[in-house]
C-alpha cells in the first residue's frame, strides 16, 4: 500500500523528482487511470539492459528472470504524485532486432522515453553510447524526448573494477539533455527511482500531467 503524509521530510530536489511516480498525497484517489507510456532500453551486449528491465517489472534479474520472462516487453503501474497509475511499458529488443531496420522503426519511432544503458566496468561500452544516440535519432527525430543515461553494475561502482566516472557519465547526459543514473540492475540499487524519475518526466512533460491535479493529460 501506497503511503500518505501530510507532511514529507525535506529531501534533495533530485531525490524529490525520482520519488514523484511512487507518493500520493492525501485525498487524491489512486484509482484515476493516466496515460500509458512507453520506453526502449538501449546499449551494447552484456551491458545489462534486460537485467534491468526484470529488476524494474518483476524485482528479480539474471538467468532466473531470463528464464521466466522472456518477452520483449516487461510491464509495471507506477503511482504518480497526482493520484493517476501510470503503465510503464519497458521495450528490450533481442539483439537480432536491433539489426532489423522494420524493428528499429517499429519500436524507436513509437517510444515516449529511451534509456542508454552502460556497463560502469568496460569503458567501451560507454564509448559506443554516441553511436546508440545517433541510430535512436535517425528513426525517431524528437530530439526533446526524456532520456536517461544509466551506468550499470554499480555494485562494483566503488572498486578498482570501475572504467568509467561519475563526471563522465554526467556529461554525456548533459550533452544530450537527458538525466544521469547509476543503478546496479542484479542488486536493485537505484533501479526504482530511475524508471519512477523517468515516468514522471514524460508524463509531465510529453503528456502535460501535472504534479497536483488528477486531470487527464493533453495529447
Amino acid at each position: 500500500p501506497v503511503q500518505r503524509s501530510a507532511s514529507p521530510p525535506p529531501v534533495r530536489s533530485e531525490a524529490r523528482s525520482a520519488s514523484r511516480a511512487s507518493i500520493v498525497p492525501a485525498g487524491v484517489s489512486p484509482d484515476v487511470v493516466g496515460p500509458q507510456l512507453k520506453v526502449i532500453i538501449l546499449g551494447d551486449a552484456g551491458v545489462g539492459k534486460s537485467c534491468l528491465a526484470d529488476c524494474f517489472a518483476f524485482g528479480e534479474a539474471g538467468d532466473l528472470a531470463v528464464k521466466r520472462h522472456s518477452s520483449v516487453a516487461r510491464t509495471k503501474e507506477i503511482r504518480h504524485v497526482s493520484g493517476m497509475t501510470l503503465s510503464l511499458e519497458v521495450i528490450d529488443l533481442p539483439a537480432a532486432q536491433h539489426e532489423s531496420s522494420i524493428a528499429r522503426a517499429t519500436y524507436y519511432s513509437t517510444v515516449h522515453g529511451v534509456i542508454f544503458v552502460y556497463d560502469m566496468t568496460d569503458h567501451q561500452s560507454f564509448a559506443g553510447l554516441e553511436e546508440w544516440v545517433s541510430l535512436f535519432h535517425r528513426h525517431n527525430r524528437d530530439h526533446n524526448l526524456p532520456k536517461a543515461f544509466v551506468g550499470n553494475k554499480l555494485d562494483f561502482g566503488e572498486s578498482h573494477f570501475r572504467k568509467v566516472s561519475v563526471p563522465e557519465g554526467q556529461a554525456i547526459a548533459a550533452k544530450h539533455h537527458g538525466a544521469f543514473h547509476e543503478v546496479s540492475a542484479i542488486g536493485g540499487m537505484n533501479v526504482a527511482q530511475l524508471f519512477e524519475r523517468l515516468a514522471s518526466t514524460i508524463a509531465e512533460t510529453t503528456f502535460g500531467l501535472e504534479g497536483n491535479s488528477p486531470r487527464m493529460p493533453k495529447r
